[in-house]
């Protein structure tokens, strides 16, 4: 499967420096703020992303201690699939990082056409909407999964116990000694509750993604919309020959 890396220094790329200076010449702060938001937005799912991966790498070394190997099988089909989904999340992400980092380079580069207006445009509303949209998605099922996983194993467990608890009584009767009517269980104990624990935490992870990706979903259509309310007041200000001018140097640059 290919590893993709989120860890790039977006802060510290020379054109979204340039950004945000020109952001605070022109007062956009709102605007600004909404970019910064992006940035943590990415540093914060490339930490959850390392969790995630320290997490799985712990559950399969609880994993290789099952002597149960039907039971075994099962459970690594399910954090295979369950890592597939949050890879999935994390490919779009990388591209979703990379596709604000290019609109950035180019909406700076579009200044001296443009003007200031063209700070608006460092981001495709539709394609980051679809990219968010889909990575909640990918997230969302996987925490559902992996909630669903950790009650299964849980159950699991419970039945375990009982079974070791019948083949006791078994014995007990063959020596002439009473059965017991009730079973103890220590929910938190035994190589079981290990792998429960694990999924369990890997669930609350998935969860905020998942979390942190609504959010910034929401800050999305904020901004974005804001954006398009103020390129529209400046718009009509905008002299029909410096309308022209804008054109002519668009096509200008198309060639």
């Amino acid at each position: 499967m290919m590893e993709v890396s989120l860890n790039v220094p977006l802060g510290e790329q020379a054109h979204l420096k340039e950004m945000f200076a020109m952001m605070e010449e022109n007062r956009m702060d709102a605007q600004a703020q909404n970019l910064e938001d992006f940035l943590q937005y990415f540093n914060q799912m490339e930490k959850y992303f390392e969790d995630m991966q320290d997490e799985l790498l712990y559950l399969r070394g609880q994993l290789d201690e099952l002597n149960d190997k039907t039971l075994k099988a099962k459970i690594d089909n399910f954090v295979k699939a369950s890592g597939d989904r949050v890879h999935a999340a994390k490919v779009w992400l990388g591209a979703l990082r990379n596709e604000v980092s290019e609109g950035i380079k180019q909406a700076v580069g579009h200044v001296k056409y443009y003007g200031d207006q063209a700070l608006y445009t460092f981001i495709d509303k539709s394609k980051a909407g679809r990219a968010l949209s889909v990575i909640h998605e990918h997230l969302e099922h996987s925490a559902k999964n992996l909630e669903d996983g950790a009650r299964t194993m849980g159950d699991i467990g419970m039945e375990l116990s009982a079974a070791k608890g019948h083949r006791k009584n078994a014995k007990n009767l063959l020596m002439g000694k009473d059965a017991a009517d009730v079973f103890e269980y220590d929910y938190d104990k035994g190589i079981v509750a290990k792998i429960r624990q694990a999924i369990e935490f890997c669930g609350k992870i998935v969860k905020s993604m998942a979390g942190h990706t609504e959010n910034m979903q929401k800050s999305l259509d904020g901004f974005t919309q804001r954006a398009l309310d103020n390129r529209a007041g400046r718009d009509s200000k905008v002299p029909d020959s410096m309308e022209e001018k804008i054109k002519l140097a668009g096509h200008g640059k198309g060639r």
